[in-house]
């Protein structure tokens, strides 16, 4: 029998059968695929063209039936099904890949060491809390110290000219900035538990110290050395952790942090302002200790690090300054910018109090204008 006359016999005995399921309509429709069929008749004994036997003759099965074309396609979409998973067409990944890429583009950013940040999440918004406590605490004494300049300078230390005075507070500011520079290297090695501790004790016990004190070297002592050196243990890692955190986000999330020093330092003038009439100089310090004291609690618990250590031999493992980055043009204007704004800042804040007094300006407003300013 030819293979003509083979494939025939094959229509007969298998397509009729199938068009009949779909009524009499079905019988007046072309035949299909008929060179197929004979296409695969030829090619009966090959594996794709799979044929059962049965009573009747040989019937091919409707993989067979399905012609080459229907084999390409499936290869096809095959070929297509693995590059897509294979990742080897990255202009057009799979729709749940590209919406798990988003996802992964709005919660983390990697830089350029690879180091990846959550840029939010509980545990990183919990650390930019820490540090604005940290920061209402140390940063709030700060704002505060051109009311204690103008309430020594005519009670404790009413015997003494104003350039003496001064000193306290000159070497406050350059304790609360220029052991950063040691404080730094500090965090990058051994993160920020010990440096904030630190701070609590130093910030805590120093202001409990002014409250006792009464000459110039007792403040000096007290709030010079050991409260300037607190404000930098602590000011220095609050800001530090959050860069640990956040890449894309880190200047929102370190300017809502820093919020803290100005609340901070809108309420301890007033406050002060209130208390030093009411219960005397001694207990409003203490008071102010107490409540920097719930702050820093609040700090010592929140303030976390969260990148891994530098490994073991590298520059970043050294606990003392690295002065190469000095020759770095950028860095070096940099610093030396924000150098003239800190000197510039801190001049009115220690002074406006004490200054407006001098011109007859109430003492009430005198002590609001730092809180103003």
């Amino acid at each position: 029998m030819s293979s003509e006359q083979h494939a025939e016999s094959i229509l007969d005995e298998t397509v009729p059968s199938a068009y009949l399921r779909h009524g009499d309509a079905a019988k007046e429709q072309p035949e299909p695929a008929f060179p197929e069929l004979i296409h695969h008749a030829e090619k009966r004994d090959q594996p794709s063209a799979q044929t059962t036997s049965s009573g009747s003759g040989t019937v091919v099965s409707p993989a067979a039936r399905a012609g080459p074309k229907e084999s390409d396609n499936e290869k096809s979409n095959q070929r297509a099904s693995s590059e897509s998973s294979g990742g080897s067409s990255p202009s057009s990944p799979p729709p749940l890949q590209l919406a798990r890429s988003d996802t992964l583009n709005r919660q983390t950013s990697v830089d350029s060491y690879g180091n990846t940040y959550p840029e939010g999440g509980l545990r990183a918004w919990l650390v930019v809390y820490g540090s604005f406590s940290g920061m209402t605490a140390s940063f709030g004494l700060m704002n505060t110290i051109g009311t204690y300049q103008a309430y020594l300078s005519t009670h404790q230390l009413s015997h003494l000219d104003e350039s003496t005075i001064g000193w306290i507070f000159s070497i406050y500011t350059f304790m609360a900035f220029f052991c950063g520079v040691q404080i730094g290297p500090v965090f990058d090695a051994k993160g920020p538990r010990l440096l904030v501790l630190a701070g609590t004790l130093c910030m805590v016990g120093g202001t409990l110290g002014i409250a006792e004190s009464t000459e110039l070297w007792h403040f000096i002592l007290s709030f010079s050395l050991a409260a300037g050196l607190g404000t930098s243990l602590i000011f220095t890692p609050a800001i530090g952790s959050i860069a640990h955190f956040f890449l894309i986000r880190r200047a929102s999330a370190t300017g809502l942090a820093t919020t803290g020093g100005s609340i901070g330092g809108i309420i301890f003038p007033l406050m002060l302002q209130r208390l030093f009439p009411h219960v005397g100089f001694r207990w409003a310090t203490r008071i102010l200790a107490f409540i920097f004291l719930f702050q820093l609690i609040v700090a010592n618990i929140l303030i976390r690090s969260r990148l891994p250590p530098p490994p073991k031999g590298s520059p970043a493992t050294s606990m003392w300054p690295d002065w190469r980055i000095f020759k770095n043009l950028t860095f070096c204007l940099t610093t030396a910018g924000t150098f003239f704004v800190e000197w510039a800042l801190f001049v009115p804040l220690t002074y406006i109090t004490s200054y407006s007094i001098a011109h007859g300006i109430s003492p009430s407003f005198s002590y609001q204008l730092l809180a103003v300013l």
